[in-house]
């Protein structure tokens, strides 16, 4: 009973060191030039010859903002897949085409995101909407984006075209003053007397 204990005790203790599994992530400038991370909320410096290892990170995906002193450059933002295992990045600025991530296994560039992404707000959701599930994997993959409320784009109502029917308005024919004369002289004009009818004596 005690053997079957143990086995239960030491098959839980490997899962769970297996669960908190942490990884890291190498980054150098070229030049030497000193720079900082910007990952989930929080800001490393690197050294003054200008490498920062960024450790204890989860299997996830993060984004990170590099900038530099005094902003000789703006941010320069990348997305860094994790993938269970480390990572070694050379940090390279290409002129006209930017910025970007050399990766020193697999000799691949990744190219900075363009945009305003790390400055954008994005919307929370409000406590009261989080599941305790998605409070658990956030905590868990200590990714706070998994608390994000996806935007929903707003669609425009568009207002039917009412045509508008003009209604004719009734012609009225103009008396001019040459018909009201000649009504005038109509109704002046005297009755004749009839001609009478002979004398009985004739």
């Amino acid at each position: 009973m005690k053997k079957i204990h143990l086995c239960l005790l030491f098959s839980l203790s490997l899962f769970t060191a297996s669960s908190q599994k942490v990884y890291f992530v190498y980054i150098q400038t070229e030049g030497e030039q000193p720079f900082y991370v910007k990952i989930n909320e929080k800001l490393n410096s690197s050294t003054a010859t200008g490498y920062i290892i960024l450790s204890k990170l989860l299997d996830s995906s993060y984004n990170l903002s590099i900038g530099f002193p005094q902003g000789k450059w703006p941010e320069q933002n990348f997305s860094v897949k994790v993938n269970k295992t480390d990572h070694g990045y050379l940090l390279k600025n290409l002129g006209e085409k930017g910025w970007g991530l050399f990766d020193l296994q697999t000799m691949a560039m990744q190219m900075a995101i363009t945009g305003n992404a790390s400055t954008e707000q994005r919307p929370v959701m409000d406590s009261k909407d989080i599941s305790p599930f998605t409070e658990l994997l956030s905590k868990a993959a200590d990714d706070p984006s998994l608390k994000e409320k996806p935007s929903i784009p707003k669609v425009e109502e568009k207002k039917p075209d009412v045509a508008v029917r003009e209604i004719p308005k009734e012609i009225i024919p103009e008396v001019t003053a040459s018909v009201a004369t000649q009504q005038d002289k109509i109704d002046e004009k005297p009755v004749g007397k009839k001609k009478g009818s002979r004398s009985k004596g004739n």
